[in-house]
């Protein structure tokens, strides 16, 4: 299998010494489902785009510290390749970011929710059974790190699963797209470093109830998982 990786951020200078840089944690992650994964890294975030866009199972648009209301120049280069790579029936995986900028770019609509930041573990149900959803979850745990949410889903989008704090947490377009508000490459420690970095930014009872919530077990190769089965899928 290969993987195009639209890379839309990097980790903080200070943390990549611990924790690498996101295509390390991609990588690793998915190495413990299938471990012959091939990757392609395209640093967007750096104007760095791919040149052909053959040859790939799917594309992967990685988070960003970036909102999409910065309307940064890559961002709408980024659009447009989507919207290609849409055209060509090419799957594609998006991930906290990467699930946003699919859904604006498909007609819906993204915003900062009056609902806060959602930061550390979050629990979501699962609303709908899709035969790639093996195993099988009523409910999972995934480190989120977002203020931003999908506010209005495009219309061809399914929501899979979904909380009260945040309802468009994972949308299904057909058998060809697949995107999460959760980052399954986001290991505890490394979200327990980043929120201490950015600690100033959150009230204080969203950060106290944060650091509690990574008690929680964490189902992110179940959900690495769920994503090599949807790729897979015809």
């Amino acid at each position: 299998m290969k993987i195009g990786l639209l890379l839309c951020d990097h980790v903080r200078d200070e943390l990549q010494p611990e924790h690498g840089d996101y295509p390390e944690m991609f990588e690793q992650l998915f190495k413990t489902v299938q471990n012959d994964i091939k990757w392609d890294t395209y640093a967007i975030i750096e104007h760095e785009f791919p040149s052909t866009l053959s040859g790939y199972d799917a594309w992967l648009i990685s988070g960003s510290r970036h909102c999409i209301s910065d309307n940064l120049d890559w961002m709408q280069k980024l659009s447009n390749l989507l919207l290609l790579l849409i055209e060509q029936n090419q799957k594609l995986i998006g991930v906290c970011f990467g699930h946003q900028i699919i859904a604006q770019t498909l007609g819906g609509r993204v915003d900062t929710s009056r609902k806060g930041w959602g930061i550390g573990i979050a629990t979501n149900s699962v609303l709908t059974t899709q035969a790639w959803q093996q195993p099988k979850m009523n409910t999972f745990n995934l480190v989120v790190s977002h203020k931003d949410q999908i506010i209005e889903k495009p219309k061809k989008a399914e929501i899979i699963a979904g909380s009260l704090f945040c309802e468009n947490y994972l949308l299904q377009y057909g058998n060809q797209i697949l995107t999460i508000q959760g980052h399954p490459e986001f290991s505890k420690s490394y979200i327990e470093a980043l929120m201490s970095i950015r600690k100033v930014q959150y009230p204080k009872d969203t950060y106290l109830n944060a650091q509690q919530s990574l008690k929680l077990p964490c189902d992110h190769i179940q959900i690495s998982k769920w994503i090599i089965n949807f790729i897979l899928m015809e």
